[in-house]
């Protein structure tokens, strides 16, 4: 018989798994949003939407 796991090992790990999925969530909902990749972001110059249109089209 396997050697039981002490509940509050069983506890931590259950938290962890918890903050992960709401990380996970958090993730989801900031891309649903519309935010746009963190290469964008990081850029310091504004995009109108005529240049972020362009540099779509320019990934496909």
């Amino acid at each position: 018989m396997a050697k039981q796991r002490p509940t509050w090992a069983k506890r931590m790990k259950e938290l962890q798994q918890m903050e992960r999925k709401q990380a996970k969530a958090a993730k989801r909902a900031e891309k649903k949003d519309g935010s746009e990749d963190s290469d964008v972001q990081g850029m310091d110059v504004p995009m109108d939407a005529a240049s972020r249109a362009a540099m779509f089209d320019g990934l496909f």
